[in-house]
C-alpha cells in the first residue's frame, strides 16, 4: 500500500523543498534563460523523478484495480442483517448509513 503513495510523497518532497529553499531561506525566485536551450539539471530532475513517481503510482493503482475486478468474481453473495440505520439530511438531498452483521461459511 505504501507505493500507493509515492506520487504523493514525491510531490510534498517537491513542495516542501521549494518552501524552504524559497521562503525559509530567502533565496528569491529569479527568472534565468536556459543555456543552449538545456533545462537546468535541478529542474530536470525533479520533473524525472516527479513523472517517474507519478507513473509508478498509475501503475500500481491499475494493477490493483485489476486484481480486486479478478477477485471481485470469487467472491460469494451474503445475507446481512442491519443493526441501525443513521440518515443525515442535507439541501441536496440525504445520506444514509447502515450498520450491519455478516454472517461467513461457517456461520
Amino acid at each position: 500500500m505504501v507505493l500507493l503513495w509515492v506520487g504523493d510523497a514525491a510531490s510534498l518532497v517537491a513542495f516542501l523543498g521549494y518552501c524552504v529553499w524559497h521562503v525559509a531561506m530567502g533565496v528569491p525566485v529569479q527568472s534565468k534563460a536556459a543555456p543552449a536551450g538545456l533545462l537546468d539539471r535541478r529542474l530536470a530532475w525533479i520533473t524525472a523523478s516527479l513523472v517517474g513517481s507519478l507513473a509508478l503510482d498509475l501503475g500500481i493503482t491499475l494493477f490493483l484495480m485489476e486484481k480486486e475486478n479478478r477477485d471481485f468474481h470469487l467472491a460469494r453473495t451474503g445475507q446481512a442483517t442491519v443493526t441501525r440505520v443513521r440518515k443525515r439530511a442535507f439541501p441536496f438531498g440525504a445520506i444514509f448509513a447502515l450498520d450491519g452483521r455478516f454472517l461467513d461459511a461457517q456461520g
